[in-house]
């Protein structure tokens, strides 16, 4: 029975992944497996892995052998890693285990290479599901040109391993500037923008608070073309709690404040019953683009859309929120 799932769920992105010659994805989701288990491919010239997103501590072992047994087989994998996807104790670490040597590889994505922390974290440093915002960033600052016969300017808020930068960067940006409070964040930005040939003076990182980085840019008179906002849903540091879903609208107001004339904003979220607050339509006009953001390999049935509403229920499994924010 798994054999049957692990081909149905391939069968419907085989021609999406060959087409598009994606190396990196989510092979099936747990709710097309009937198990508490995702599995996500990574592939480069030298190595094939298979990464198992668990999210019950009771898993089926012998189900759990099967599985393995049957993507060595059919995909070729040679190398599983295990991420917890549930509260575990807190002598563990939770995903991944910080003691251990990084396990790296290079992996890439519609011609952009990004590293991979395969054992150390939850995540890896790259978050699939935003393969198409981001191909959707480097798409914005090539039609950029063209039309506005200058360079765009990109601002990447919570910029996590700073991917939408690169893309930026490769779409023929003139200048990035990445914003994460966690040094170890902006140390490996730095280190995909340097892969990815971006130099350092055209692609700026801030180790910084985004609303800090507010303030900081309205004092430098720095102003954007398009901003990029994905932020978790919960976060923590020092002296701020933020929320998404309480904090979103003055995050939104905050950025709008930096674009040039024309400029858009991305807004994205992984919470799943997230709201957005209905009176910024009053200042902004605003599209909901999770149809096109969310990649084949993360949904399993598409429902009818109302593209000007804002709580839909998009997907089944509904991974993130989307959307186009303009004045």
């Amino acid at each position: 029975m798994i054999s049957d799932l692990i081909q149905k769920a391939w069968l419907k992105r085989k021609d999406y992944i060959e087409k598009n010659k994606i190396n990196t994805f989510r092979l099936i989701i747990k709710e097309e497996l009937n198990l508490p288990i995702a599995v996500d491919i990574y592939q480069n010239l030298e190595r094939k892995i298979a990464i198992l997103q668990i999210y019950q501590p009771d898993i089926d072992q012998k189900a759990l052998r099967n599985l393995k047994e049957i993507l060595k087989v059919k995909f070729d994998i040679s190398e599983f890693f295990e991420k917890k996807r549930y509260k575990v104790e807190k002598k563990d670490i939770f995903g991944g285990n910080l003691k251990e040597e990084a396990e790296e590889m290079i992996i890439e994505e519609y011609g952009q290479k990004f590293i991979i922390n395969l054992n150390n974290y939850l995540d890896t440093g790259l978050f699939l599901d935003h393969r198409e915002t981001r191909k959707m960033v480097k798409d914005f600052c090539e039609e950029f040109v063209k039309k506005n016969n200058r360079k765009a300017t990109i601002l990447n808020l919570f910029a996590y391993t700073g991917s939408f930068s690169v893309y930026a960067c490769k779409g023929g940006a003139e200048m990035t500037h990445t914003v994460d409070l966690s040094k170890t964040y902006c140390d490996w930005a730095r280190r995909n923008l340097d892969l990815n040939k971006c130099p350092s003076d055209k692609n700026w990182i801030y180790k910084m608070d985004s609303f800090e980085f507010f303030k900081y840019a309205e004092k430098k008179g720095l102003s954007f073309d398009l901003i990029i906002i994905d932020p978790p849903t919960f976060a923590r540091n020092k002296s701020i709690n933020f929320s998404v879903q309480r904090d979103h609208k003055k995050l939104i107001l905050e950025a709008s404040k930096l674009l040039k004339n024309g400029g858009k904003i991305i807004f994205s979220n992984n919470c799943l019953d997230f709201i957005l607050a209905r009176d910024l339509r009053e200042k902004f006009r605003i599209t909901n683009i999770q149809k096109k953001t969310i990649p084949i390999d993360f949904y399993i049935e598409e429902k009818d859309l109302d593209l000007s509403g804002f709580r839909e229920s998009t997907f089944i499994n509904q991974i993130h929120n989307a959307f186009l924010i303009e004045r």
